[in-house]
Order: C-alpha cells, then sequence, then structure tokens
C-alpha cells in the first residue's frame, strides 16, 4: 500500500480490511476533486466580496441643448445649473468619494453624445488607474456603451477607445494583472438615482491628458 493510501487508512479504523486498494483509490480521488470543488468555491466567494467592497465610479457625458449651441460664443463659461450646460462635459463622481469628484470639460463641441458618454468610460478608468484602484464597479446610464463595453455588441464606432476599455471591463482577473485595474461596467437601472452633485474640479480635457499622461501609458500597456 503507497504512503498515501496508508495515511489515509490511519485515520480510518479496520481500513484495509474494509475497503480494496482499488477502492481506496476511487475514494482519495473523490476526496481530492471534493477540495478542489471547495478551494475554487472558497475564491469564489473571496473574489464576490473583493468585487463588493469595490468602489462605484458613476460615469456620464452631457451636451448643451441645440438651442444654446446655435447662439454660442467662443469663450462663454461652463456652468452646470439644473443640468442647463453651456460646454459639453464628462462628468465623473465616485459614490464615496465626493474629493474624487471631477468634470472634464471638453475641447469639441461637434461630437455626438455617445461619443460623450463613450469618453466618460475612457476618462473613468483613466482616473481610477491614476488613484491605483485595482477593482472598480462602473455604472453609465447608457446602456449601449455598457453593452459594446462589454462585447455584447461589435464597437462600430469609437473603435479605438472601445479597444482600451475592453482591456479594463471585465479583464481577467489572473495572477500577472493582479496589479492593474480591473472594473464591471453596469447600467443604471431605472429605480436608481444618479448621483448630482456638483464636483469640486473642473477640468479641461487638454489638462486632463497631461495631469493623467502616466496613465494613459499604462492603460497603452495592458494585455
Amino acid at each position: 500500500m503507497n504512503r498515501v493510501l496508508a495515511r489515509f487508512c490511519s485515520s480510518i479504523p479496520s481500513c484495509s480490511q474494509r475497503f480494496t486498494e482499488e477502492e481506496l483509490q476511487a475514494i482519495i480521488e473523490l476526496k481530492r476533486r471534493s477540495e478542489r470543488i471547495l478551494d475554487k468555491a472558497a475564491q469564489n466567494v473571496l473574489k464576490g466580496r473583493s468585487w463588493a467592497k469595490a468602489p462605484v465610479l458613476e460615469v456620464s457625458g452631457r451636451k448643451p441643448p441645440a438651442s444654446w449651441q446655435r447662439s454660442s460664443k467662443k469663450g462663454q463659461r461652463f456652468f452646470d445649473q439644473n443640468e442647463q450646460i453651456q460646454q459639453s462635459v464628462v462628468k465623473l463622481r465616485w459614490a464615496d468619494f465626493a474629493e474624487r469628484d471631477v468634470d472634464v470639460l471638453l475641447t469639441s463641441q461637434d461630437e455626438t453624445l455617445y461619443t460623450v458618454e463613450v469618453k466618460a468610460v475612457l476618462y473613468g478608468i483613466i482616473q481610477a488607474i491614476h488613484l491605483n484602484e485595482t477593482k472598480i464597479r462602473m455604472k453609465s446610464a447608457n446602456e449601449v456603451v455598457v453593452r459594446v463595453a462589454n462585447k455584447r455588441y461589435t464597437a462600430s464606432k469609437e473603435a479605438a477607445s472601445f479597444h482600451l476599455i475592453t482591456r479594463v471591463v471585465n479583464g481577467n482577473d489572473t495572477k500577472s494583472r493582479e496589479n492593474q485595474l480591473k472594473a464591471k461596467l453596469e447600467t443604471i437601472n431605472e429605480p436608481e438615482k444618479p448621483i448630482k452633485r456638483i464636483a469640486k474640479t473642473t477640468i479641461s480635457e487638454n489638462d486632463f491628458f497631461q495631469k493623467y499622461r502616466n496613465s494613459i501609458e499604462l492603460l497603452k500597456k495592458y494585455s
């Protein structure tokens, strides 16, 4: 009888008399399989807990109404009062960290709302990398953007942005990527109330690129 069988039998009285060697080997194999299943289940529980504790980042894009755009003048300032904005903007709102909230004023005013909302997801990812987060739960009101980011739809527009976004959204939680940002992106459901909070920080798109340049370069290196 080999050492594994001997150790197993030592824990069961009259083991060798009750089972043949083939039966003992089958029992041990079943025991090993059950242990592997339990280990995997425990790992899944731990992963679930880590995601539950992950900070929530709500991202959105806004554009001014068409009537304002027709009468706009160069140099007018952004303001957000009752959502009557006067410049296209990306809004990043951290549920439990108001000090992280940022409004990014976009350079181009000719982009579609879809493009602005794609940028909101991408810029949120870039900021999270800068903050050294490894897991975040992101929320967007744009269902199409969410579906494309989760690879349920193919990106027919903004493919370059989605190429970077999909490196993070639902990224593999492997050991080689344990220090890289991973995100879950979900749609804001109807009963949920979006975060209505004025950001303490407002930054131009060009200044955003300068401030988070290192994070952008890191994202480009993600596999």
